[in-house]
Parts: C-alpha cells; structure tokens; sequence
C-alpha cells in the first residue's frame, strides 16, 4: 500500500505543477518582464564614401540655419525644402573635408583660437560673452570651434583648386586696370543677392532639364512677389544661400565690387532678372535681383 501512495502523491504534484504552468502561460509574463519598445536615438541620413550623417547633424545645422534666417527677418521655407538644401551642402562639405584631410590641409587650436577672436571683436563682444551668445540660441561652444574651422579648411581648399586652374594673362590685367580707372568716381553701388542652380559636369539630358526647371520655378515664385530671401535659402546652392543669396555692394553691376568680391552679372532694374539657362552642363542657371538698392553708400 505504500509504494501506491507515494505514486498517487506524485501523480498530484505534476497535475498541480501542470496547472500552475498552464495558469502563468494564460496571464502572461509580468509586467515588469514585458520588453520596452526601442528608443531610437539617432539614425543615418547619408553615406559620404565611409562617413555618415546622421539626423542628428542635420538637426543641429536646421537648427543653427533657422535661427539665422530669423534673426534676418527671412521668411522660413518649407522644411523639406530647407532640409534638402542643408543635407546637399553637408553631404558637399564632407566630400570636400574628406579631399583636404588626404591633401594635407589643416587648421591647427592655435590658429582657430585667433579666428575666433577676430569673430568676437567683429561682433563687438568677448569670447566669454561669445560662449554665452552661442549656447543662449543652443548652439554649443565645441561644435561652433568646429564648424569654424571646417570654414577655414574648405576656404583654402576652394582658393587652392581655384589658383591652380585659372591662369590670368598681362593683356586681362590691362584690361581690368582700364576698366576701373573708367569707373573712378562714379561710385553708385548696388546690394546684389542672387540665387544659384547648378548643372553637374556631364550632366545628362534629364539633369539639365530638371535644374533647369528648378531655375524656372524660382522665378515663377519671384514673379508672383515671393521674398527673394526666402526662394534663396530654399532653392540656392551658393555658399550664400541662407543669407538670402546676398552677395554684398560693389561698384557697377556686373564688375568687381570695391571689397574685391568676386564678379557677377545682372540688371539695374529693381526687379529679379534672369540669365537665360544654357543647354551647356558646364554653366549654372542663376537669376539675380537687386535686394536693397539703397543699402549701400554713394
């Protein structure tokens, strides 16, 4: 009789252990077991060769873009729009980083500690008051050292592989020392802005026909009074795209301004103007206005 009892004592353990499995499989885990669902903290936008923009970067430069374009009194784009143009310049800017890191050139603390100085005495502050400017607009102190100095890095690599490639003969300096000495005292000046579209080398036929029509609906948007500031920053590729495509004052529409700035063409009229697109990848599509006629000295 005993061997029967323990076996019936067992046979009632695993009908209990059974249950007791069966009730925990129809409740569930605790709550407290549950997993949590993935927090995504940050995610890649573009592949620059074997570096990555995350969404983060891009974040942190609309942010930086929107505050300027604020401060202006420009009218905010769409975000998409003003997205796309900030990711296009950073996926350039990082290319070009890229080439001047294999080539050699460098901004040493030193350098960019003097660059910054020269900053905030343009701005009629201290670098403590500078710092505190920065991060009140959230804007870190480390990522503006940083930024300045990709500017000062993609600065010299543009005027590197632009002296290499242009050559200026004796009969155009002639002719440019003419020119100006026709000018003197004359002195009416002009603001100029201006907004970019470029055509990629070996462009092919659906390329150029799609910058093309980008030009042509910046200046459909400008016909119909659109703030050329606000096309600008939305449409442009020049580096002076979130200024509003401002380029500055300068003698003469269409010569080399009193600051030395770099020559541009346009009209006189107060009104946005255009260059015909070319069919040719090589030239870009630019339509140029003049932003504030009286802004400058006479």
């Amino acid at each position: 009789m005993k061997p029967a009892r323990a076996t019936t004592r067992r046979n009632r353990a695993r009908t209990a252990l059974a249950l007791a499995g069966a009730l925990w499989a129809a409740a569930g885990p605790a709550p407290a077991q549950q997993q949590k669902p993935a927090e995504v903290l940050d995610r890649i936008v573009a592949v620059v060769n074997n570096e990555v923009i995350t969404r983060g970067d891009l974040n942190q430069r609309y942010h930086a873009a929107t505050l300027q374009l604020k401060q202006q009194g420009t009218p905010l784009p769409p975000r998409a729009a003003l997205e796309k143009q900030i990711l296009d310049r950073l996926i350039t800017d990082s290319v070009q980083l890229q080439l001047a890191r294999e080539t050699g050139l460098r901004v040493d603390d030193s350098e960019l500690d003097r660059a910054i100085q020269r900053i905030a005495q343009e701005n009629k502050l201290s670098l403590e008051a500078l710092r505190a400017t920065l991060e009140k607009d959230g804007v870190p102190f480390h990522r503006f050292r940083e930024d300045i100095r990709s500017e000062i890095v993609l600065a010299r690599l543009r005027q590197r592989e632009v002296d290499n490639r242009i050559v200026v003969s004796d009969g155009e300096i002639e002719s440019f020392i003419n020119a100006q000495q026709g000018l003197a005292g004359r002195g009416e000046q002009y603001n100029l802005s201006h907004i970019l579209v470029t055509v990629p080398e070996n462009a092919g036929p659906e390329q150029i026909q799609a910058r093309r029509s980008r030009a042509e609906q910046a200046l459909q948007q400008l016909a119909t009074g659109a703030d050329f500031r606000q096309v600008a920053a939305a449409v442009s590729v020049g580096p002076d795209a979130l200024p509003g495509g401002a380029i500055g004052c300068g003698c003469e529409v269409g010569r080399r301004g009193a600051g030395g700035g770099p020559q541009r063409t346009g009209e006189r009229e107060r009104r946005p103007c255009a260059i015909a697109p070319s069919s040719s990848s090589r030239w870009p599509h630019r339509a140029s206005g003049i932003a504030d006629p009286d802004g400058c000295s006479h």
